[in-house]
């Protein structure tokens, strides 16, 4: 994985019921089990009156490949500053300009 690239992490589900999360930001460095990335975390907790939180502030987190379900390529313009979360239907996504919208989460 090459640095600077924007980047959509979902994390693996080690359990069921475990609720969704990812992560979201510019890949500053990838090694051969680490991949660090500064950017805000998308949680979800549907039995709350707001299902879907992210961070405030953007932060530098290492995660090891093993804990990565998948990772989708992001438009380079793309700003964690205005993440645009929205319920269509039975799915929670992720609004991306000028690319498909990333599905995160379904609420059934």
């Amino acid at each position: 994985m090459k640095p600077n690239i924007m980047v959509l992490v979902k994390l693996k589900q080690y359990y069921h019921g475990q609720k969704p999360s990812f992560f979201i930001g510019k890949i500053l460095e990838a090694s051969e089990g680490w991949v660090t990335i500064h950017g805000k975390g998308i949680l979800f907790d549907t039995g709350k009156s707001k299902p879907v939180s992210t961070h405030d502030e953007a932060r530098t987190i290492i995660y090891p490949k093993e804990n990565i379900a998948h990772i989708r390529i992001l438009p380079d313009h793309f700003d964690i500053a205005l993440l645009d979360v929205y319920l269509d239907k039975n799915n929670w996504y992720l609004r991306i300009s000028d690319a498909p919208d990333a599905c995160l989460a379904e609420t059934a």
